[in-house]
Formats: C-alpha cells, sequence, structure tokens
C-alpha cells in the first residue's frame, strides 16, 4: 500500500514525500522487498532526471534495503557505484571511521579535497579521523587551516590541540597576529574578548568603530576616558545618517549608556551639541529631552 502511495502521480515532484513512504515500507521489507526495491530504483532515475538533491537520500534507502535482505556484498558494490554523490562518500567515510578503516576514510576525504571548490566538511571529517586515530598533528594542521580560512569557530579547537600538543605558550601570540589579518573584525573581538585581551580588543575597536555596539561596555571598564570620547564621537556620526524616530531612540539609549557606565559629562555634551546641530528634528529633540530628565 506505502509503495503504491509513493507510485501516486501526485507525489511525481514531492520526493520528500515519496522518499517517507519508501522508508516506511522499508520497515516491513520482508514482506515486500522486491517491490520496494523496484519502487527505490524508479525514485533513483527520477530524482537523476530532475538533478535532485534527495538522490543520496534515496541511495541510502536502496543500500539499507539490500543490507536487510541480507546481500551485503551486493550492498556495497552498489553503494561504491554512486561514490561521486557527495552524501554518499560522507556516509561511507563515516562507516570506514566507525570500523577504525582509518586509512580508507583518510584517502576518501583527501581525493575529495583535490576538486575545486570542495565543502569544508571534507575537512571536518578528516579532522574527526585524526582525532580519533590520535593524530594529532594532522588534527591541527587541518584545524588550524580552516581557521585561517575564517572559520572562527575552529578557534577553540586549535586552541586545544595546541594545548595538548605543548604548542600554545610559544604560539599564542603570533597566532592572534595571523587572526588579526585572517578574520573579520567582528570574529576577532570575539576571540580577543574570550582571552582576557583587552587592550587588543580597544585597538581593535578604535580602528573599527562599529563595533562599539558590541564592545562599548566591555572596554569602558578598562580605558573610561578614551572610550567616553570614542563613543561620544560614534553618537555624532551615527546621528547624520538618522532620520527616523525609531533611530532618534536608539542613539539616545547610546547616550543614556555613556551617562550610565561614568561618561556622565561627555554625556550631556553629546546630547547638547545634537540640539544645536539638528534644532529642525523635532522628533530627535523629543528624544534627547527624554533622556536628558534621566540625567542627575
Amino acid at each position: 500500500m506505502l509503495c503504491a502511495e509513493a507510485e501516486n502521480k501526485s507525489y511525481d515532484y514531492w520526493f520528500s514525500e515519496k522518499i517517507e513512504f519508501i522508508e516506511i515500507a522499508l520497515i516491513f521489507s520482508q514482506y515486500n522487498a522486491n517491490l520496494i526495491l523496484q519502487e527505490s530504483d524508479e525514485l533513483i532515475n527520477q530524482c537523476k532526471d530532475n538533478d535532485s538533491y534527495y538522490l543520496d537520500r534515496v541511495i541510502l534507502l536502496k543500500y539499507k534495503l539490500l543490507k536487510q535482505s541480507e546481500n551485503q556484498n551486493e550492498a556495497d558494490e552498489f553503494l561504491f557505484s554512486y561514490i561521486d554523490c557527495d552524501g554518499v562518500r560522507e556516509y561511507i567515510v563515516k562507516k570506514y571511521t566507525e570500523e577504525k578503516n582509518y586509512d580508507k576514510a583518510e584517502r576518501l576525504c583527501l581525493d575529495k579535497l583535490k576538486e575545486k571548490d570542495s565543502s569544508y566538511i571534507w575537512n571536518d571529517l578528516l579532522s574527526e579521523i585524526y582525532e580519533k586515530s590520535r593524530q594529532f598533528e594532522k588534527q591541527l594542521d587541518i584545524e588550524l587551516n580552516e581557521l585561517l580560512t575564517g572559520r572562527a569557530k575552529k578557534y577553540d579547537k586549535v586552541k586545544i590541540l595546541m594545548q595538548k600538543l605543548g604548542l600554545w605558550g610559544n604560539e599564542y601570540n603570533s597566532l592572534l597576529l595571523k587572526l588579526s589579518n585572517k578574520l573579520s573584525p567582528h570574529a576577532f573581538g570575539k576571540i580577543l574578548e574570550s582571552e582576557g585581551e583587552y587592550e587588543k580588543l580597544f585597538d581593535l575597536v578604535k580602528k573599527n568603530r562599529y563595533l562599539l555596539d558590541g564592545y562599548f561596555k566591555i572596554i569602558v571598564r578598562k580605558f573610561p576616558k578614551e572610550t567616553y570620547i570614542m563613543y561620544s564621537d560614534y553618537i555624532i556620526e551615527n546621528a547624520k545618517t538618522a532620520y527616523s524616530r525609531n533611530q532618534y531612540a536608539v542613539l539616545c539609549k547610546k547616550i543614556g549608556d555613556l551617562y550610565n557606565y561614568g561618561g556622565k559629562t561627555e554625556a550631556m555634551q553629546t546630547a547638547d551639541f545634537l540640539k544645536r546641530e539638528y534644532p529642525r528634528k523635532s522628533a530627535l529633540c523629543d528624544e534627547i529631552d527624554k533622556i536628558s530628565k534621566r540625567f542627575k
């Protein structure tokens, strides 16, 4: 019945639903294995014809059916005939890794990485292979390369591996220098914050003033006087491109933060300057009056 439903013409281009019918039927494959195999073959051809990304899923579906039918050799031969499909190759790599067949898993990843514009997933799989096979130097090479190509989330892994290999103390400052040129200011700022590198973070914010939106409350505790002036200038600069009440409210919230974090004089001076500079922006003046009432 489920296979018959999968053949319904109304699902011709609804591959996800057709696959789900076959997956459910797979549970009862001992009763209708030949029928399910036939349907999965038809679905594979449909996916090929329509260049569907569901192809990998259907291939793995048939592979599982062949395994359940105790045709392991036939199942493996079928699976490897589609090894050029990324999802299938990924499945085989994970299968080899689980079986501790690390050399074959590594080769499948390295071959894929030779291709132009290969996905980062092959580096991630390689890293997992090296970790499980305790090849930590190779794993560090992979993770460090990924970090230096912009994947900032790899920083924690690189740090752990460098510490494990006894490299962290000697390489830390050199690594930060490299990252300052490889990562976006926003991503690099997060790393500096996590490491407590507040002076470097302050210098980064000075060069990229928009980072004040995220780091004002952090650097102001370490460098109050310089930050008060910088934040005041940032608010005044933002006012040049503010034209709605919502934008004015955001500006005034920044003035309030400046006041609340100790820059009382700078906050009041900023508010006064904006009222003088934009007397015709009545909504801005109104928002400034609201925030000024909180000043004591």
